[in-house]
């Protein structure tokens, strides 16, 4: 586990008279909306029956639900479900839920994510939280224009992020066959 802190220093030089709590808050949400977006913190939790039809599961330490992928039977199958926060499963139809694919993301106050989170994100985070701080308005730290380029530099951070998901983080090119007709 890794310490977001050290993504401030790459952050603050950009909104000078920031406050480390708000930089730290910046970071967070962006943190999460990196693995939203990106799909990149993955897991697969064991559902347990909470009574009428919903099951529930824990997320990991420091961690909360963000979205839930799939639920699975215990073959492994997919089975439609509703994902009812923070840690819900409703399937539908009378489906039988055994585990639940969940994209997990940063709780409020945790402060550490595994290392590989931020190995592979660590400049799409901290563009993600400069873009956040520099389009606040009226405060001294300010810069709408710089703050627009660095959102844009996290969209290509992130698209770059799915496409190498997409690959199974390979950096193998992707082959298609032609449409038959």
């Amino acid at each position: 586990m890794e310490k977001i802190d050290t993504l401030l220093r790459d952050v603050l030089p950009e909104a000078p008279g920031c406050p480390k709590v708000v930089a730290l808050n910046a970071v967070r949400h962006a943190l999460n909306e990196w693995l939203r977006d990106g799909r990149g913190w993955q897991v697969r939790l064991t559902l347990t029956p909470a009574g009428d039809g919903v099951y529930e599961f824990e997320p990991l330490e420091g961690s909360v639900a963000l979205a839930l992928v799939h639920a699975r039977d215990q073959d492994g199958e997919a089975v439609p479900a509703r994902f009812a926060p923070p840690k819900r499963v409703e399937p539908e139809g009378g489906e039988w839920a055994h585990t639940a694919d969940v994209l997990l993301g940063l709780a409020e106050q945790a402060n550490e994510v595994p290392g590989w989170l931020l190995s592979r994100g660590a400049e799409a985070i901290a563009a993600g939280a400069k873009a956040r701080l520099l389009v606040m308005p009226g405060v001294e730290w300010s810069a709408p224009e710089l703050g627009m380029h660095y959102r844009a530099l996290y969209r290509d951070h992130l698209s770059r992020f799915q496409l190498e998901r997409a690959r199974n983080f390979t950096t193998d090119p992707i082959r298609t066959a032609p449409a038959r007709f």
